[in-house]
């Protein structure tokens, strides 16, 4: 079975060890990914947005200022959310993101 990794640094709101493993099969394909100071934003197939590192100010856009150490959905971005439309692209700055 394949696996795909993510890396980040605890410091930054990351797994500890530097890698979490995820199986292939739980992961959807990826179709982009956009990394912020101390973040990073994944765009996958679908229109589905997934955050993950340090959520000061709210920059995940989870609704609350926690870290994620894994990839989580951003739920005020998924297609149910956005009455059926999708995200077609994702960006990140310092501490700011954009989904068009």
């Amino acid at each position: 079975t394949s696996t795909r990794f993510s890396f980040n640094g605890a410091e930054n709101g990351g797994g500890g060890g530097g890698a979490a493993r995820t199986p292939r099969d739980a992961m959807p394909r990826v179709e982009g990914v956009a990394c912020g100071g101390t973040h990073t934003l994944v765009l996958a197939s679908g229109g589905t947005v997934y955050a993950c590192g340090r959520g000061d100010y709210g920059r995940l856009g989870q609704g609350d200022t926690d870290s994620q150490s894994r990839p989580t959905p951003v739920t005020a971005l998924t297609p149910e959310a956005l009455g059926g439309g999708v995200v077609i692209a994702v960006a990140a700055g310092g501490q700011h993101n954009l989904a068009v």
